[in-house]
């Protein structure tokens, strides 16, 4: 949250010419970002052990981020295919993934995943049960031993 606090104030400032005003605008902007930072682990539930929790994971969230993109694209391009083509007919099924993680921040991240990639919206999130809608069955069979999914299993470890 610090290094996030930091990066807002380099922004905010806009000045970038490595020179004795830079060096100032990094010394004091230390210095405010530390005391909002404090200021905020007393007055939120974000303690430090989080942070750090978060910063050991940011490689895997990052590339969670990514790989959601491809897929994303992806899935754009097979809903178009099957818009634009009048002989590939969409057969929509509904149905059952199991995801088998514990954290409920995780699941609802790969509920809310598969909602955002085209053809495909989770009905319904209980407990490990995911049931999809999907315009074809195809678009989310393997999901079970998807990247996606490895990926958000590594963050909830």
């Amino acid at each position: 949250m610090f290094i996030l606090f930091f990066l807002i104030w380099l922004i905010f400032n806009n000045y970038y010419a490595f020179d004795v005003v830079f060096l100032e605008i990094v010394i004091f902007g230390l210095v405010v970002c530390a005391l909002i930072y404090l200021f905020v682990i007393k007055l939120t539930p974000i303690s430090f052990k989080k942070d750090i929790i978060i910063c050991k994971k940011i490689f895997w969230i990052i590339l969670y981020l990514l790989v959601l993109f491809k897929e994303v694209m992806v899935s754009n391009v097979k809903v178009l295919m099957v818009i634009l083509n009048p002989k590939d007919h969409p057969n929509p099924e509904i149905v059952t993934i199991d995801v088998k993680l514990k954290s409920q921040f995780v699941r609802t991240l790969i509920a809310n995943s598969i909602t955002l990639t085209p053809g495909t919206i989770t009905i319904s999130l209980q407990d490990d049960k995911l049931i999809v809608h999907c315009l074809k069955k195809k678009y989310i069979e393997g999901f079970e031993n998807s990247l996606l999914l490895r990926i958000a299993k590594k963050i909830e470890r």
